[in-house]
């Protein structure tokens, strides 16, 4: 399941198995995972010399795939 959790939701997630383990949880799992993703993300950039968000989920998602991204970020919601 995929989404956020409030303080007390992610302290149920990561205490489960008490402070060393939440501890654990937090700094191996959670850092680790997300290290990983980041530099994946930083070396799809370098490879493909991506400089801006747009043109970046073109080539990870495909052109289609990239537009809700347009919609999102429209200048038609500043007055």
């Amino acid at each position: 399941m995929l989404g956020y959790g409030t303080g007390r939701e992610l302290a149920e997630f990561f205490l489960r198995y008490g402070p060393p383990g939440g501890l654990l949880a937090m700094v191996l799992i959670s850092t680790v995972l997300w290290s990983l993703v980041c530099a994946a993300t930083f070396e799809f950039a370098r490879r493909y010399q991506v400089f801006d968000y747009r043109r970046f989920f073109q080539l990870l998602l495909g052109t289609p795939a990239s537009q809700p991204a347009r919609v999102g970020f429209s200048p038609r919601l500043s007055r």
